[in-house]
């Protein structure tokens, strides 16, 4: 193996955990939202955040309560 492609496998693969990693801090944060906050709780928040939309960004339920 040459220089250049030690190199770009291990930018490679650093990038490989810094995703993988954001990507559970993104899950996790999620997951806070859904399970303790509930949706409507999460959506009634980020319109007192001052968020566009929070219809949206916090999706409603499937069903009615």
């Amino acid at each position: 193996m040459n220089s250049s492609r030690k190199t770009r496998t291990s930018v490679n693969f650093g990038l490989l955990i810094l995703r993988v990693v954001v990507g559970i801090t993104f899950v996790m944060h999620g997951w806070q939202k859904f399970n303790e906050w509930t949706i409507s709780g999460t959506t009634s928040n980020f319109a007192e955040m001052g968020v566009p939309l929070p219809e949206i960004a916090a999706p409603l339920p499937l069903s009615p309560s």
